[in-house]
């Protein structure tokens, strides 16, 4: 655990003085997408050859479907009053 809290202290004492040089943040930026990417696709390969994952995919699958599709309709219903509450429109701005 202590390796984590290194590379992250280094990561950010390395992002703190290059803040800076606009493109050695552009070249990270597109670096850390492409490594994200990268662990996106490693994952579903380790998912794919796991046998108890792909084993259990009908039965399990269609619980996140329901259960992930329940979560986005919630933070879009949700979303909306929470929206209108932050920006809402100031009378006051309208008049001038």
């Amino acid at each position: 655990m202590i390796n984590v809290f290194l590379f992250l202290s280094a990561g950010i004492i390395t992002g703190w003085c290059l803040k800076k040089r606009k493109k050695a943040l552009f070249v990270f930026d597109k670096s850390l997408t492409a490594s994200v990417f990268l662990l996106l696709f490693l994952f579903g390969v380790e998912a794919g050859t796991n046998e108890q994952v792909t084993g259990s995919f009908l039965k399990t699958g269609f619980s996140a479907i329901l259960l992930s599709t329940g979560a986005v309709a919630g933070s879009i219903i949700l979303i909306i009053p929470v929206y209108k509450l932050i920006f809402k429109d100031d009378p006051k701005e309208e008049k001038k």
